[in-house]
């Protein structure tokens, strides 16, 4: 008797994991038709991933981007902003680590991540990576399960906020915009560079995750090759010591791939330059 009991305990586990695993799979693929209608230019496909009555809140991403944003509500208003929004954008979405919270009455609470950059059409230098959490509510009707609330979390963003909203001021921007003192890193190919190789072939993803990560704390402004040679620039947010100690920690300079000079850099003419006052304070 005993057996049979433990027989029947393991058998509901095992069909309520099965139960999970569904739910969890048809969650996914929603979030999938919401990500490649966007990215495939397809409205029927991006209004297949949502009921006709469902919202979505992309209120924090857009007040950590420096605008504000309403919650859309309904299938249509979705599909309409949605689309508006990324005509002159070229998307492409991830989404990772689908899983279900909650699971009742063919409706399921779940949470996931989605990766979504934003390249300005026109202008492909322009560019908005955005990675969002996301809270959804489902629905199950008939074999096909549909967002009913989709609710995004800014975790990290690097890039141009207009790119997406014309109007936004990222308020880490706005912190770096005049820094007291700026310098540069100026970098040409060392003894380890492969010559004649292309940029993909010389092994500098640990650089370029070094660089990101600065970017996302307001030290690295700007960076990127130059022009006719295998060299590049980064602008640098402080003094020429803070260069150097970034030039010297990057993985790059460290493995000889790239050798370097740093320099301080004063900007007279543009956004970034001081008042006239500031730059000449012997006048």
């Amino acid at each position: 008797m005993a057996q049979a009991q433990t027989s029947n305990s393991i058998q509901v586990k095992m069909d309520m994991s099965e139960e999970l695993r569904a739910a969890a799979d048809g969650v996914e693929q929603a979030l999938l038709r919401f990500a490649a209608g966007q990215d495939l230019d397809d409205t029927e496909l991006l209004g297949a991933a949502f009921s006709e009555d469902a919202t979505l809140d992309f209120t924090h991403p857009a007040a950590q981007l420096g605008t504000s944003a309403d919650v859309m509500h309904g299938r249509k208003e979705i599909v309409g902003i949605i689309t508006a929004v990324t005509e002159p954008l070229i998307t492409s979405h991830t989404i990772t680590n689908v899983r279900i919270l909650r699971l009742a009455d063919q409706q399921a609470q779940a949470h996931a991540l989605i990766e979504a950059m934003h390249i300005d059409r026109k202008n492909q230098a322009r560019r908005l990576l955005l990675k969002n959490s996301l809270d959804i509510d489902a629905v199950r009707i008939g074999q096909q399960w549909q967002i009913k609330s989709l609710k995004f979390h800014n975790l990290w963003r690097e890039g141009e906020p207009s790119v997406l909203f014309p109007d936004a001021a990222d308020s880490n921007v706005r912190e770096v915009a005049k820094p007291s003192q700026l310098s540069v890193i100026i970098y040409q190919p060392g003894p380890a560079w492969k010559k004649g190789r292309p940029i993909a072939e010389q092994q500098l993803e640990s650089h370029g995750r070094y660089l990101a990560q600065l970017a996302r704390e307001g030290i690295v402004l700007s960076a990127g090759p130059l022009a006719g040679t295998e060299g590049g620039l980064i602008l640098i947010a402080g003094p020429v010591s803070r260069a150097q100690s970034i030039m010297d920690a990057d993985p790059a300079h460290r493995d000889r791939k790239f050798v370097g000079v740093v320099s301080q850099w004063t900007p007279m003419v543009g956004w970034m330059s001081k008042p006239a006052r500031e730059t000449r304070p012997h006048d």
